[in-house]
């Protein structure tokens, strides 16, 4: 299952949305630091700007 985007809109919880992108990065094998890197791309609208 793909980690949905980031649009900030108001039925997004930011915390939930966080918690599954980080599990996604582990499983993934994702380090924080190149999680920082690639964070953006999982972001849309105001949130990216």
């Amino acid at each position: 299952e793909q980690t949905p985007k980031f649009s900030g809109k108001p039925d997004q919880d930011a915390d939930e949305w966080m918690k599954d992108l980080t599990a996604t990065f582990r499983m993934a094998d994702i380090t924080e630091p190149q999680g920082l890197k690639i964070i953006f791309s999982f972001l849309e609208g105001h949130p990216k700007q």
